[in-house]
């Protein structure tokens, strides 16, 4: 996870430690910005500290990354519900378009024709008198096939969407 500050505000520090917990094999002298805490870049050359260089502001170093990590949750969880908002379109959508489909005349003419290969009995039970016809997938709605469709009574309609014996 990199960090892009855009402060101009910083210093050097002696770091035993990287921004993420990692525990250095000796201290590094790096730049931390005075403005957000973020310990900046790749370490610097020791010569350049001085008897006055501080140590690493580890209060300011752990708000930046507290608030770096609520800021990345902030931004999954928006991008979840953007997703989600976007499913639930796409699903009305489509229920949309199926209902439609099914009122339709086109769905009318199929329906009887699948009635009338079937004989009006149910494909489920081949007792009773169909009532409905079933999309075996739903695939190629609006487009079905005929071997897609079967009749159906509603017992063994509401039997096979219950996912029961």
């Amino acid at each position: 996870m990199s960090h892009d500050c855009k402060h101009a505000k910083k210093q050097l520090v002696w770091a035993g430690e990287g921004a993420y917990g990692q525990v250095y094999e000796k201290r590094q002298l790096r730049e931390q910005c005075l403005d957000c805490g973020w310990l900046l870049g790749e370490q610097k050359a020791h010569l350049l500290a001085r008897s006055t260089t501080p140590e690493v502001d580890k209060i300011a170093l752990k708000r930046c990354i507290d608030e770096r990590e609520r800021s990345l949750q902030q931004r999954c969880e928006e991008r979840q519900w953007s997703y989600i908002e976007a499913r639930e379109q796409e699903n009305a959508a489509w229920w949309s378009r199926y209902n439609d489909h099914l009122a339709s005349e086109k769905w009318q003419r199929i329906r009887k024709a699948i009635f009338e290969r079937d004989g009006r009995i149910c494909r489920g039970c081949l007792k009773r008198g169909a009532t409905q016809v079933h999309h075996l997938t739903y695939r190629n709605v609006c487009e079905e096939f005929a071997f897609q469709l079967v009749s159906i009574c509603d017992i063994c309609h509401e039997r096979f969407h219950a996912g029961k014996p």
